[in-house]
């Protein structure tokens, strides 16, 4: 009860203007570009050490432990998603959302 509904603008993507789709209310949603610079505001706050559980699930992991994880913000075209990368620089051109190279870091707003 304490993870609250949260109203999640699609926003399209800034750099190629791809519809970024109809607004929702989530309770557990994705970060968006702009939400991920905005609350991770450099590259090195923006990198991904993965769990070993998620590198067992077949995540993708580059030395020394950095991964890439999804956005909700759709990539150059609505076949691709943008994506942060091992480095935290975020890829707005995105990748396909094959799942299996990417990790999925969840986002919630939580009352105290």
């Amino acid at each position: 009860t304490r993870i609250n509904v949260t109203e999640v603008k699609a926003e399209d993507n800034p750099d190629y203007g791809t519809d970024g789709g109809n607004d929702t209310q989530d309770r557990v949603f994705l970060l968006s570009i702009s939400e991920a610079e905005t609350y991770l505001k450099s590259s090195k706050s923006r990198k991904c050490k993965p769990s070993v559980y998620a590198g067992v699930q077949a995540g993708w992991s580059k030395p020394p432990g950095s991964g890439y994880w999804w956005l909700r913000s759709p990539g150059e075209n609505n076949t691709l998603v943008a994506a942060v990368i091992t480095d935290g620089t975020i890829n707005s051109k995105g990748f396909y959302p094959d799942g299996s190279t990417v990790y999925v870091r969840p986002a919630i707003w939580v009352t105290p």
